[in-house]
């Protein structure tokens, strides 16, 4: 019994190929739709668990519109390693609504000033990123650059260097 060769035609792999991605893409919609009206919290790489219903002592949280396209607030805290062997420690709450892409990203900058303890100020940019894995999980990054100036004029530059936390809803 002889077989014959498969042959293989442009043709034949521009369906296959088409027909692959077809069945590919509900599951990529609907991974990246966040669950709205939701608040999700969790865990950074510096830290520990948020306890349920102790919002201010989540390390990271976040919360969705109803129309899952906007998140309406973004917290977290973090601590950043300055010259000279000192840490600077900030808890930062992004008001401002931040977008949802059509493929569930989040991308933002933030830039804040705060008073330091001691007299001084602490000047922060803040770059935010992350992506919705499912409706239900978040994960994403966060850098800070702090440049602080103490009352007697001394200077110190900080860094958080990249901080991951992954948040699930509530």
């Amino acid at each position: 019994m002889s077989h014959k060769p498969l042959r293989t035609t442009r043709r034949t792999l521009t369906v296959l190929f088409a027909a692959s991605g077809v069945l590919a893409l509900p599951a990529v919609a609907t991974a990246a739709t966040p669950q709205p009206d939701t608040t999700f919290t969790g865990k950074t790489s510096q830290g520990r668990t948020c306890s349920p219903g102790q919002k201010s002592q989540c390390e990271a949280a976040l919360g969705t519109e109803s129309d899952s396209r906007q998140v309406a607030g973004f917290t977290i805290r973090w601590r950043a390693s300055c010259g000279g062997g000192q840490t600077f420690r900030g808890s930062r709450t992004v008001g401002k609504r931040l977008d949802v892409t059509r493929r569930g990203k989040v991308r933002a900058t933030d830039t804040f000033t705060t008073q330091v303890t001691g007299g001084g100020t602490a000047r922060t940019t803040a770059k935010i990123a992350g992506r919705f894995v499912t409706r239900t999980r978040f994960e994403g990054t966060w850098r800070a650059e702090t440049n602080i100036t103490l009352g007697g004029g001394q200077k110190l530059r900080c860094n958080s260097r990249v901080v991951d936390y992954k948040l699930r809803a509530q």
